[in-house]
Formats: C-alpha cells, structure tokens, sequence
C-alpha cells in the first residue's frame, strides 16, 4: 500500500521539478540571447568596499572605444590582469607589485602588452620575477593605498612600484552597493548580470551610487576644473586634491617600509603634457619646453625626494621617443610601443636603483 503522503506530494514534486526545469532553460535560452546581441563582451565590475572597483573574476572580454574593439581583456582570479600566483612566494623568487590607474591596467591593449607583463618578461631574463598587476582604470592614490593594505601586501612583494598620473589626484570614484554580493559574484561572467547592470540596476534604489552632499560637491568642484587642479598643485583650487593624493601616498610608501619591503613611484605624464611637448620640440622652441615640463610631476618628485623614496619621472622618455608613443585607439593612454617604452625604463631602474 502506498503511503498517503507520498501519493499526495509526488505529483506536486514532479510539477516543481518540471517548473524547475522550464526555469532553467528559460534563462539559459535568455542568456544566449543576450550573447547574440553584444552583452557580456565587457567584463563586468563590482565595487569593493575596501578597495575600489574591481572586475569579477576570470572573465574573457574586450575593450571597447567609441563603438570599436580595441583589444582583448581577461580578469584573473584577483579581478585584476595579468597572471595570479600563490601567495606564499617561492625561495629565489624577486615578486613586484605594480599598483596605478589605466597605465597600470594597461588600456588599448591585449594581453602580453601590458607594462607590467613586459617587465616581467624583460626582467625574467636574468632572475626569477613574479611581477603582479593591481592597476585599475579610475583608481586615485587613495584606491592605490587601499589595494595594497588590503590585497597585495598579502602577497609579500620585494618591490612595489606605484604608477601615478595627474588624474591620481581626483576624488575616490563612489561604487554600487552591494554589487560584491555572493550572487553577483556568481553572476559576474554572465550576460544577464551585464543586462541588468545596464538597463535595470540604476532604477533599483538599493543599488543607487552613494555619496554626501561634501563628497559631491569636492567631486563637481574637481570636475569643472579638472586642468587646473591638475596642473597648478600649489594653487588654492588645487591644494585640497593634492594634500589628499600625496598623504595617501606618504601612508603608501611607510606601509611598504614598515613590511620590508622597497618601492618605487613612477611619474607618468598626462597625454596633454606629451602633445604639447612633442609640438614644442618638433618646432624647435627649447624654451617652450623648458617652460612645459610638468611642474606637476616636479612638485611630486621633490616631495618623495625629502621623505627618501626613489622616484622616476617618466616626462622626458615620452617627449623625446622616437615612435609617438601614444595610441591612436585608446586616446590618452599609451599604445603597444608606449607600454614597452615604459617597461624599459621602468626595468632600467629599478637595476640601476639597486632595488631588486
């Protein structure tokens, strides 16, 4: 004889599982669908609390300007590019952290063309090197100081180098609240979460970008002068961006001491320094020159100088290159031969600096 539970819930089992089952094609049927029409081809990103923004992990895509692919992009473990290693690190291993902005990602190009990844390669010729890549398209100094406290001292590297751009000094960009969650995590590499980040996330409150009426107003503020913070750090505009940028550095270099560690920062010039000084050196104009170089990037160099900590100013490697070394894909960043430039020198001194 049957039992009466099991013949009255059997039939409502099977109806679940069928639903079960409709669901599940349903939304692979959907996810299909949204592939075929472009979604998911851009990694997706979450906001880190203690970080910043990071992509979700292990993700195949593209980088997109103006409408065009520009070059492949895979997110490692970390959510960041390039290769992930254990941490803890092998006997004879020299480890370099690389931490910055879109320089340090590497935006406009593919795998492989990346600083980073190129110091790597040009550096792994006479020693053993795991050169990690924690740059971020959008991070400040203050994202950068993050990272390290919180993911790449984890990994004890012998060297950090720390890229820096003028847009370093801008406010710390606000993130999505709870798009760290464990199913976004899941979702992260899916072109369903990519239709809802861009179609359906901003209309949902729980998921608004916050930040104070001081936070936006010193945002706004930095955003209708943008040239002249960047360019005039001593100015009274400027100075609140700038003491805030160079504090997080200064927090930076003493956390990295503190773990034994060394470091290096490199000064990258912004694109509109390098136009204006390839201009005034194809004209033979020596004292536009002399006036253009980067007071920005002097003012932070003289800085570093006084607290000890090695700086190399990248202003002069990219006016003088032989090759523009600017992309004609990725406006203000560095095309394949600029990140190699980079590299180069970038190798060059931390051997000569004796830091490795």
């Amino acid at each position: 004889m049957s039992s009466p539970v099991r013949a009255l819930t059997s039939p409502l089992a099977k109806k679940l599982g069928v639903i079960a089952v409709l669901c599940v094609l349903l939304v692979l049927v959907l996810e299909l669908v949204l592939r075929a029409r472009g979604y998911a081809t851009v990694p997706s990103l979450y906001h880190d609390p203690e970080i910043g923004n990071r992509y979700y992990p292990n993700q195949d895509g593209h980088m997109v300007s103006v409408g065009e692919v520009v070059a492949t992009l895979r997110t490692n473990s970390l959510g960041y590019r390039g290769p992930t290693f254990p941490r803890e690190k092998r006997p004879g291993v020299t480890r370099i952290a690389c931490l910055g902005d879109s320089y340090t990602f590497g935006i406009g190009v593919s795998e492989g063309a990346t600083y980073p990844e190129v110091l790597a390669e040009l550096l792994g010729a006479e020693r053993v090197v795991e050169v990690l890549n924690f740059g971020f398209a959008g991070y400040n100094t203050e994202n950068e100081l993050r990272c390290y406290l919180h993911l790449a001292r984890d990994y004890a590297p012998d060297v950090v180098v720390l890229g820096h751009t003028l847009d370093d000094v801008a406010p710390m960009a606000a993130g999505v609240p709870h798009s760290d969650a464990l199913p976004f995590r899941l979702l992260g590499r899916t072109a369903l979460l990519d239709a809802f980040n861009r179609h359906l996330r901003w209309r949902i409150g729980v998921f608004e970008t916050r930040e104070t009426d001081e936070e936006r107003e010193f945002r706004l503020a930095y955003e209708a002068k943008i040239l002249a913070v960047q360019l005039q750090p001593d100015s009274k505009l400027a100075r609140p961006y700038w003491q805030r940028s160079m504090k997080a550095m200064h927090e930076l270099c003493a956390a990295v001491e503190a773990d034994g560690g060394r470091m290096l920062v490199v000064l990258f010039p912004a694109a509109h320094q390098i136009h204006a000084l390839r201009k005034a050196k194809a004209a033979g104009n020596h004292a536009g020159v002399l006036a253009l170089k980067g007071k920005p990037q002097r003012t932070i160099g003289e800085r570093l100088a006084a607290r000890g900590v090695p700086c190399l100013n990248l202003t002069d490697c990219f006016t003088d290159a032989d090759e523009e070394p600017l992309s004609d894909f990725a406006p203000g960043h560095p095309g394949v031969f600029g990140y190699r430039l980079l590299a180069e020198r970038i190798a060059a001194a931390l051997t000569e600096r004796g830091l490795l």
